[in-house]
């Protein structure tokens, strides 16, 4: 069979979401990384675009058409949209006087040079993107670029939008360091809301880019590690509602209550460490 024919083998599997894609169990994702089952394999059902956010295949169907109702689609994003903004500088080993404040910013978190450069985190100076910290949002293999998250270096308050993200990104069809749930399988792995927050107890963790969406949480049942939920202080209670569905679904999970308006990233590692061997699955 092409891989046409083996994505089109899928279609009658595929389960609708809101956003206009259809998640269907990936035909390739065995051999690739020798891993299977789960829907991991998302197809856009305006355009026949197809992506797998475990094993990273990607392509087209053409000729594809869709029998999902007019309108329930969202705006197809372009890879303009996706790649790396206009301006993105990798700060990995950057001396520039310019982008200074974006490594005392990182430093200021405890986001080291490693960290930086596993992550390769960015910044710019120009575009729409200036005087922000870019983190991009990869797929499986490290270099396709799914979208990407921009927070400011400016003091809180000091600029109307603090946080940009890549228009039109499928959030809630992935998760940001996705990789993660297939690695240390006896370590617990921590879910929570932004990259920041990742980056703060990387690499042991995911984020959701926002609320967690039912993707996501099918993707958290398949993971084999214990799941430790950790939604911003504020949502205290959606974290516990996301542990008690993980556990009815038979998976092993537990969840930690951050302070009011706190987070991990704003705890700190340390903190949110000790805190986690106290949690109860």
């Amino acid at each position: 069979m092409t891989r046409d024919e083996r994505v089109r083998a899928a279609l009658p599997l595929g389960v609708r979401n809101t956003r206009g894609w259809l998640n269907m169990p990936c035909m390739f994702c065995l051999e690739r990384v020798g891993k299977e089952g789960g829907k991991k394999l998302g197809l856009s059902e305006s355009s026949g675009v197809y992506y797998c956010f475990r094993c990273g295949v990607k392509g087209k169907l053409d000729g594809y058409q869709s029998d999902a109702a007019e309108g329930t689609s969202r705006p197809l994003a372009t890879a303009e949209d996706l790649n790396a903004p206009d301006g993105y500088i990798p700060l990995y080993g950057d001396t520039s006087y310019s982008l200074a404040p974006a490594r005392e910013f990182l430093a200021n978190r405890g986001i080291d040079q490693d960290l930086i450069r596993e992550a390769k985190i960015g910044a710019a100076n120009l575009g729409k993107c200036r005087g922000r910290v870019i983190v991009p949002i990869l797929g499986s293999d490290g270099e396709t670029w799914l979208g990407w998250s921009a927070r400011s270096w400016l003091p809180r308050g000091a600029v109307k939008m603090p946080y940009m993200n890549a228009q039109n990104m499928l959030k809630g069809t992935f998760l940001f360091n996705g990789e993660a749930l297939y690695q240390n399988p006896e370590e617990p792995l921590f879910t929570v809301e932004g990259t920041f927050d990742n980056l703060s107890l990387w690499p042991h963790a995911v984020a959701f880019l926002g609320k967690p969406s039912q993707t996501q949480e099918d993707q958290l049942v398949e993971c084999p590690r214990p799941i430790i939920c950790c939604l911003d202080g504020d949502a205290w209670r959606e974290s516990e509602v996301l542990c008690w569905k993980l556990r009815q679904r038979g998976k092993k999970a537990g969840f930690l209550r951050f302070p009011p308006g706190e987070d991990p990233s704003s705890m700190g590692r340390e903190w949110v460490l000790s805190q986690a061997k106290h949690v109860q699955f």
